[in-house]
C-alpha cells in the first residue's frame, strides 16, 4: 500500500480551501450584483414614480394621488408657492428608504394662440409711434388702435398689429390664492427658519429641507458671497444685490430692491415700493420682479418697478394694484431692455424697450419733453411669437400647469 505524504494532503486540502473560497466569493459576488442591481431598479423606479406623480398632479395641482393597491411604494405629495411659482415636492418610500422630486410649477403658454397683448378697456384707443411692433393676437379697447405722435415722430409701419385683433372682453386676473400668499410674503408673514446674516459666509439650502430666511431690520448687501436655494433673504430696509453676487433661486423681500449694474443670477425679488434692476443686469429664466404696493401706503411717483438699458429678465415682471390711476410710470422698461416672458402691470406700464412674450396691463403711458402721452407706445416691440415655446410662468387662468425647473 502506497504511503501519501503529509504534506501532500495540507497541499490537496489548501487547494480544496481556496477553490471553496473562490467559490464563495463568486456566489457572493454574484448575490450582491443582483441585490446592487434591485437596488437601482427600485430606486430608478422610484424616480420614475416620483417624476410620474409630478406630471398627474399638474392636472389637478390640489388632487390627492393615492397608492396603487399591493404597491411596494408609499407616496407622498405636497404643494406650496415660491414667489411667483407653486413648488410640487413628491417623496416615495419603500424598505426603509426615500426618494423624492421637487418642481418649480407655473402657467404654460398656449403656443396656439400666442397672445402678445391684453390692454384694459379705459375707453381710450392704443396709439402707436414711432418703430413700434406688435406681432400675435392683442386684445384691445372697444376703440381699437390708431397711429399716434411723439415729438414729431408717428406711426412708421404699414399695419398697427401683426396678428388677430379682438375687443376686449375680460381682463386677465391673477389667481386670488397666489396674490393672496404674494401679499403675506410682502409683509412679512411667513414660518420659516430665522439665520443670522454674515456678508462673508456662504448660504445654501436644499428644497427637500424647510425654507431658511436671513432676516434684519437693517438694510442688507449682497456681495460676493453663495446664496443658492430654498432660502429667503428679508429686510424691513432695503436689498443690495451687487454685481459679485452669487444667487440662484433665492426670494428677496424688502420695501426697496436694487440690482446692481452687471448682474447675473436666478432670483425672484418682491418689493412693496420700489425695484431697480441696473444696465445689462441678466435675470435668467424663471425669474421674477414683483412690487405689491402697501395698501396703508399712499401711492407717489417714487413707488416703481425698472429695467435699466440692455437689461435681460427671462421671466416674470408683476405690479399689483388696488390703488386708482394716475400719471406716474409704476413700471419702466426702458430703451434695449428685454423681457423674455410675461409683464402684467394693474397700473401705468412705460414699455420702451421689447417684450418677447405677453403684455397685460391696465394702461400704457409714456412721459416725453415734459408731456404725458396715455396709452401710448414709442419705439417699443412686443413679441408672441419670440417667446420659447417651453416657457412656463405666471398664473392668469390662461393655460395649462407645467414644470418650469427641477429643484435640488
Amino acid at each position: 500500500m502506497r504511503r501519501i505524504k503529509a504534506g501532500s494532503l495540507q497541499l490537496v486540502t489548501f487547494i480544496v480551501v481556496i477553490i471553496a473560497l473562490l467559490l464563495f466569493m463568486l456566489i457572493l459576488l454574484i448575490h450582491t450584483h443582483k441585490q446592487y442591481g434591485l437596488k437601482v431598479d427600485q430606486q430608478l423606479e422610484a424616480l420614475h414614480l416620483s417624476e410620474q406623480l409630478v406630471r398627474l398632479s399638474l392636472i389637478d395641482i390640489d388632487q390627492t394621488i393615492n397608492n396603487e393597491p399591493n404597491s411596494q411604494y408609499d407616496t407622498q405629495i405636497t404643494t406650496s408657492f415660491w414667489g411667483c411659482f407653486n413648488t410640487l415636492k413628491t417623496r416615495v418610500e419603500w424598505n426603509s428608504q426615500h426618494l423624492g422630486r421637487v418642481a418649480l410649477v407655473g402657467m404654460e403658454v398656449n403656443s396656439n394662440d400666442s397672445v402678445a397683448l391684453y390692454l384694459k378697456d379705459n375707453n381710450n384707443p392704443l396709439a402707436l409711434v414711432g418703430n413700434t411692433y406688435i406681432e400675435g393676437h392683442a386684445y384691445l379697447p372697444h376703440r381699437g388702435v390708431k397711429s399716434g405722435s411723439i415729438a414729431g415722430y408717428s406711426y412708421s409701419r404699414p399695419q398697427f398689429i401683426y396678428g388677430p385683433l379682438e375687443p376686449i372682453r375680460d381682463f386677465p386676473v391673477i389667481d386670488e390664492t397666489l396674490r393672496s400668499y404674494l401679499e403675506e410674503l410682502a409683509v412679512g408673514n411667513s414660518e420659516v427658519d430665522q439665520l443670522v446674516f454674515n456678508n462673508r459666509k456662504d448660504y445654501m439650502n436644499s428644497f427637500h429641507n424647510s425654507t431658511q430666511a436671513i432676516i434684519s431690520d437693517e438694510s442688507i448687501v449682497l456681495s460676493e458671497n453663495k446664496y443658492v436655494g430654498n432660502i429667503m433673504v428679508c429686510s424691513r430696509q432695503e436689498i443690495v444685490v451687487e454685481k459679485s453676487a452669487n444667487i440662484q433661486d433665492v426670494i428677496l423681500l424688502a420695501p426697496r430692491i436694487k440690482v446692481e449694474n452687471g448682474f447675473k443670477g436666478v432670483l425672484q425679488a418682491v418689493a412693496t415700493e420700489q425695484i431697480l434692476v441696473g444696465n445689462s443686469a441678466q435675470l435668467a429664466y424663471p425669474s421674477s420682479l414683483v412690487i405689491i404696493e402697501n395698501s396703508l401706503t399712499e401711492p407717489n411717483e417714487n413707488n416703481f418697478l425698472q429695467l435699466g438699458d440692455n437689461s435681460l429678465i427671462q421671466g416674470t415682471v408683476l405690479y399689483l394694484s388696488s390703488g386708482y390711476s394716475d400719471y406716474f410710470s409704476q413700471v419702466k422698461i426702458m430703451p434695449e431692455a428685454t423681457v423674455e416672458g410675461q409683464v402684467y402691470c394693474e397700473r401705468n406700464l412705460e414699455l420702451r424697450g421689447t417684450v418677447k412674450g405677453m403684455v397685460v396691463t391696465n394702461n400704457f403711458i409714456i412721459s416725453e419733453n415734459g408731456s404725458i402721452y396715455q396709452n401710448h407706445l414709442f419705439n417699443s416691440v412686443i413679441s408672441a411669437y419670440d417667446l420659447n415655446e417651453n416657457f412656463v410662468g405666471l398664473n392668469i387662468n390662461l393655460g395649462r400647469k407645467g414644470v418650469a425647473k427641477w429643484l435640488y
